[in-house]
């Protein structure tokens, strides 16, 4: 779901029961970014989709009561895997 003005996104939110699994977070990424984006929007926007993955997913860590999600899950343990 993506909230946006005529020239950029304010705000983006996924929900997925699909594929509901414990795995690498690079498959679940993959499969949104093939499914969800044409290859002109990632090719454009490609740094942005991936940080605001990555907040997203932190949010969420912090949400679950994950103080300090980065020592769980950092910016360069996300862009390792």
């Amino acid at each position: 779901m993506f909230s946006q003005d005529s020239k950029q996104v304010q705000a983006c939110r996924l929900i997925d029961f699909q594929l509901s699994r414990a795995d690498n977070t690079a498959i679940d990424l993959a499969t949104l970014l093939l499914a969800c984006t044409d290859k002109p929007l990632r090719d454009a926007h490609w740094d942005e989709l991936l940080r605001g993955y990555h907040s997203e997913l932190q949010d969420t860590l912090k949400a679950a009561g994950i103080s300090n999600p980065d020592t769980i899950y950092s910016w360069d343990q996300f862009m390792v895997r």
